[in-house]
């Protein structure tokens, strides 16, 4: 039998506290394998809009107990192979996905205690206060992406949530100034088009101005019209 079943059985049938099973020397590549299983569940756990998974996509409904087996999965692993932030990771967002906000923060928190580098654990907390009403605590997790992920396909997610914390603080200067950088960084309006968010923040007349003059310039007419269409 391959070795992660086994491993799999081992820690979801012993208790947290209980003697380690003997493990493989190669903890990163163990820990790994746990993390895309427990990652499977997570999102087996949910149903999605579309039927993917994304980042910082909140699901349409989840299995409370499913996701709890995943968490608890995760848990057993981090306390036999020693703290680890992906795994952390992986328990706030099933945290997340059942619209515990408090008990994602706690854990993105705790991941980023661990190791401060990762940007996706940056994005998730940023997502979470968002959801919170956090702004400055979002705005702070959010510049961690930018400096953690200045380049590559995904660059301009860090900036693109920034501008969105200052459309909801109101803050038009900030918005054009963090929007401008994620055109920069590969961003394009076709992927706001017709996004309710957006279109609230378009309903704003201190930030419609900014829209109106940077779609004009960089976007397509197309996208005005979805935002100003009720």
């Amino acid at each position: 039998m391959p070795l992660l079943p086994l491993l799999l059985a081992s820690l979801a049938s012993q208790g947290a506290h209980a003697e380690p099973p003997n493990l493989p020397s190669y903890k990163d590549e163990t820990v790994v394998a746990i993390w895309y299983e427990v990652d499977r569940q997570l999102t087996a756990a949910c149903r999605w809009a579309g039927g993917a998974a994304a980042q910082g996509l909140a699901p349409l409904s989840c299995d409370p107990l499913a996701i709890g087996r995943a968490q608890a999965l995760a848990r057993a692993a981090s306390e036999r192979l020693g703290p680890d932030a992906r795994l952390h990771y992986l328990i706030g967002l099933g945290h997340r996905y059942l619209n515990d906000m408090t008990s994602a923060k706690a854990s993105f928190q705790r991941a980023i205690a661990i190791d401060e580098t990762r940007a996706e654990v940056w994005m998730e907390l940023g997502e979470v206060e968002s959801n919170l009403r956090n702004w400055k605590e979002a705005d702070r997790a959010f510049q961690q992406v930018t400096t953690l992920r200045p380049a590559g396909d995904a660059a301009y997610f860090g900036w693109l949530a920034r501008a969105q914390v200052a459309a909801h603080r109101g803050d038009a200067d900030g918005f054009e100034a963090q929007l401008r950088l994620a055109l920069n960084h590969g961003f394009s309006f076709r992927l706001i088009e017709g996004q309710p968010a957006w279109r609230a923040f378009y309903a704003n007349p201190d930030i419609r101005p900014v829209l109106d003059r940077l779609i004009t310039v960089y976007g397509d007419p197309a996208v005005l019209e979805s935002l100003s269409t009720p």
